[in-house]
């Protein structure tokens, strides 16, 4: 009983009790909501809150979404993989050519280079034409690429890995210099033969980070050093960064893919409108009004299947449907196009792969100008990055006790610089064949000119037209063309030797044997 009213008898806890049919419909409307939310996250690809504005920083949170983001994107969107594929043509169709400039009194540096870009693990992993491909698309989708340098203490051979943009989630820079990297930050799960999958943590020191003392542990985290077990040196490849004071890449569809989705949505929406127009092709219409029996009328038209039927439709009559007023014109979305093909560097002819209608053969190259000058800019980068690791290589094999160089090692501040104590001097040539392909008519000629004034040596004259008529393996047919000491020899002169030997055998009454020293006087 209850004193004074102040105590309340207590009451069973009971659950709510909702009918079924209406948890059926909240289930389907939370599932519409979801679709909804997650279309709204699509469209705001790469946009930003006006709230996030004051800053000029972007995290490294938030590009890690991005880049997940666009790669996926990049595999189904057909303008972001069509300009993957244009953008990666321009830059490593025709290849490059990196060696070591041939010097007379010094050690063979080419020797050790053409090691490391030739060793059969460095090329599938970065060098080859496929690898080549793949870091483009690092930068492409995460606008980040890595290189780890794997060293052998002994013989200073270094074997080069990519490590993926995902697993590098911080650098750290020399202390009160925010342009210096020093150190990488590596999170990865490593798995081995019948091993469970284990997280690792790790620092990785900057390529160009040598300081004398090697601090063993950052944070309470490990620093893995190039030359210890499973330690590397980084080199960090980036084409923009995420602001000033960031040292992360923006990647290079992050501006274009907001529009590209949008013209992929446009073009759905425009190929369900021509679609639905399709199936309105006949109108009833009765002047004296009889609304009720035109319904019917337009509902036996619709009904129709097969050869044929039959309508009544009274006073009315049946007309072809006008729809010419309701469609949509498929080239309005080209300015959405433009903006793709502006954010991506290249023509939106190209990026279509549609000449358009005024698309005139001098417009389109006028406007090819600037993409090549954007695509050379390209090369230089990477071009800056392989004449990096090739500069560490070479001070590998300069450290390494059975290295293939010799010299000694020179400390400057957080550097460990290298000093041959001969004459040898390092010169690292990086050729690029012109994207202006010239009219190989027109270089013979040039080639013959010089030829006929004598301003070329004869070994140097056979590049030209060798790389002229894009002979592969040019220098192993040099070495064929060359004596020992490498001057020129006269394949012509030897042809007359080896005919004239034979006519001489031939006439003494011996047969010809190709398989014999031609005798030579």
């Amino acid at each position: 009983m209850a004193l004074f009213g102040r105590t309340k008898t207590a009451v069973e806890a009971t659950e709510p009790m909702v009918p079924a049919h209406r948890v059926d419909t909240l289930s389907l409307e939370v599932e519409r909501l979801t679709e909804s939310l997650a279309s709204l996250r699509r469209e705001d690809i790469g946009w930003k809150p006006l709230t996030g504005l004051g800053s000029d920083l972007i995290s490294r949170e938030e590009l890690g979404a991005k880049a997940d983001t666009l790669r996926g994107l990049t595999v189904a969107n057909p303008l972001l993989r069509r300009a993957l594929g244009v953008r990666t043509g321009y830059v490593w169709g025709t290849g490059v050519t990196i060696s070591a400039a041939e010097q007379e009194n010094g050690q063979d540096v080419d020797h050790v280079v053409q090691g490391f870009l030739t060793d059969e693990r460095n090329e599938a992993a970065c060098f080859g034409a496929e690898a080549r491909e793949e870091a483009e698309g690092d930068l492409f989708s995460d606008g980040n690429h890595f290189r780890a340098h794997f060293v052998d203490r002994m013989t200073g051979h270094v074997q080069v890995r990519p490590i993926t943009f995902n697993e590098i989630t911080q650098i750290m820079t020399a202390p009160g210099d925010r342009f210096t990297p020093h150190y990488y930050l590596r999170e990865w799960t490593e798995t081995g033969y019948g091993l469970s999958a284990v997280q690792r943590k790790a620092w990785y020191p900057d390529l160009r980070h040598q300081p004398r003392a090697k601090p063993k542990l950052i944070d309470g985290i490990e620093v893995l050093w190039p030359g210890e077990i499973g330690g590397a040196a980084i080199l960090h490849v980036s084409s923009r960064t995420a602001g000033r004071g960031s040292r992360w890449g923006i990647p290079d569809a992050y501006a274009a893919a907001p529009f590209a989705i949008r013209y992929e949505g446009f073009l759905s929406d425009w190929l369900t409108l021509v679609k639905a127009l399709s199936k309105v092709a006949w109108q009833v219409v009765d002047p004296n009004g009889k609304s009720q029996q035109m319904r019917a009328a337009a509902q036996a038209v619709a009904s129709m299947q097969g050869a044929g039927g039959t309508i009544a439709t009274g006073t009315g009559e049946l007309k072809a449907a006008n729809v010419s007023g309701a469609t949509v014109d498929a080239d309005s979305g080209r300015p959405i196009v433009s903006l793709v093909a502006a954010a991506l560097d290249l023509p939106v002819t190209m990026l279509t792969a549609d000449p358009g209608t005024t698309g005139a053969r001098a417009v389109a190259e006028t406007l090819d100008k600037p993409t090549k000058d954007a695509m050379r800019a390209r090369q230089r980068l990477w071009e800056a990055a392989d004449r990096a690791s090739i500069q560490f290589v070479i001070e590998q094999h300069v450290i390494a006790p059975r290295g293939s160089l010799k010299g000694r090692v020179v400390p400057e501040d957080d550097r460990m610089t290298v000093e041959f104590t001969d004459a040898t001097e390092v010169t690292i040539n990086v050729v690029w064949p012109d994207m202006d392909e010239p009219d190989v008519k027109t270089v013979l000629d040039a080639l013959e000119v010089a030829d006929s004034l004598g301003v070329l040596p004869m070994v140097e004259l056979a590049k030209l037209v060798l790389h002229a008529l894009r002979v592969p393996n040019v220098a192993e047919l040099i070495d064929k063309m060359t004596d020992d000491a490498g001057e020129w020899v006269d394949q012509r002169d030897n042809d007359e030797q080896v005919g004239a030997a034979l006519a001489n055998r031939y006439r003494g009454g011996k047969p010809p044997a190709p398989d014999d020293e031609p005798e030579t006087e």
